[in-house]
């Protein structure tokens, strides 16, 4: 009968302290930069996605605001009273960052000019605005559309009110709306379309509505055809104004008229085209939970845009072709 031998087990030595600290060490930091990557990736996609609604948000303002530019033409209602006005409000701060890196912060105002003086001629870019023919004086001149202009600005709360008339075809009543910042339904830095359906008549109606929530800034500038204007060009030309009001331009005295018209030519009561720039927040938080904002020295990621129309009002007038246009250097 044969003997069956035990099998003996095998002798397993025991983890040791130090190498078990050393194994969840080790664990530890791989644990702590998975974590550490992940948290960077989830901020990565909430600023990218921030930028992005912030975009389009600032796209859709804009497409909006100059699609009804678009429609302003001479109101025979009005005869000689047509209604356009433009008034600008600067803060005192822009977004905190030195966007051009020039050692300054928050130095320009949009108004087109070069005000802290850091253009040259290798800045010249002047090709990229306006429509061709307006533009020659502007050729080696610190404007609106070049480089190192209006690039690192304070921000401003512009008013641009307009008037569109009745389409008797359409059926549509007049219109007289006006875009400005202010305070909507408890939130502040809205940007407000009002509207003034059928106004000066019985059946006038205003309306409110936001276009926009969470905007910095709200610039809009008017090209200015008329010889009350201020240009870097010399001698003086067309160019863009931070205000502009029909009713003032027309009750000027001195009158005023377009530039190299002729004494006693009436003045345009219209700009001949409307530059828009709008500024958002493109923080993942909104700027009532942003500390101290708007006067706070906290730097603010922002995205802006920019866009302009003209006004065939003005651009097909024979006046614009006879006088402005033929002021133009070649």
């Amino acid at each position: 009968m044969s003997m069956v031998r035990p099998v003996r087990g095998v002798r397993r030595r025991a983890v040791t302290l130090t190498e078990l600290l050393v194994a969840i060490t080790i664990s530890l930091v791989f644990m702590t930069s998975v974590v550490a990557a992940y948290i960077q990736i989830s901020r990565a996609a909430d600023i990218s996605e921030s930028r992005v609604q912030a975009h389009t948000r600032a796209r859709n303002a804009i497409d909006r605001i100059l699609r009804e530019v678009r429609l302003v033409q001479n109101d025979p209602s009005l005869g000689n009273n047509q209604v356009f006005e433009l008034t600008t409000n600067p803060l005192t701060r822009g977004d905190g960052i030195d966007n051009d890196r020039d050692g300054l912060v928050d130095e320009e105002i949009v108004d087109g000019f070069d005000n802290d003086g850091d253009w040259t001629i290798s800045s010249d870019n002047h090709a990229s605005l306006l429509f061709t023919g307006d533009r020659g004086d502007y050729v080696g001149v610190a404007d609106l559309g070049d480089f190192n202009v209006d690039e690192d600005t304070v921000f401003s709360r512009d008013t641009l009110r307009f008037r569109i008339p009745a389409d008797a075809g359409m059926g549509s009543p007049a219109l007289e709306i006006r875009y400005f910042v202010g305070a909507f339904d408890g939130f502040n830095d809205v940007l407000l379309r009002e509207e003034i359906s059928a106004p000066g008549t019985a059946s006038e109606l205003t309306t409110l509505e936001p276009v926009i929530f969470d905007i910095m800034s709200f610039d809009v500038l008017a090209w200015n055809p008329n010889d009350n204007v201020t240009s870097p060009a010399t001698p003086q030309a067309p160019y863009w104004s931070e205000e502009f009001d029909a009713e003032d331009i027309r009750n000027a005295a001195p009158p005023t008229q377009p530039i190299g018209a002729p004494l006693g030519t009436p003045p345009f009561q219209f700009p001949a085209a409307v530059y828009v720039r709008v500024t958002v927040n493109a923080e993942s938080r909104m700027l009532a939970d942003i500390p101290a904002w708007p006067l706070g020295s906290e730097p603010i990621q922002t995205v802006t845009l920019e866009s302009l129309a003209t006004l065939d009002a003005v651009i097909s007038d024979p006046r614009y072709e006879m006088f402005v246009r033929e002021q133009v250097k070649p």
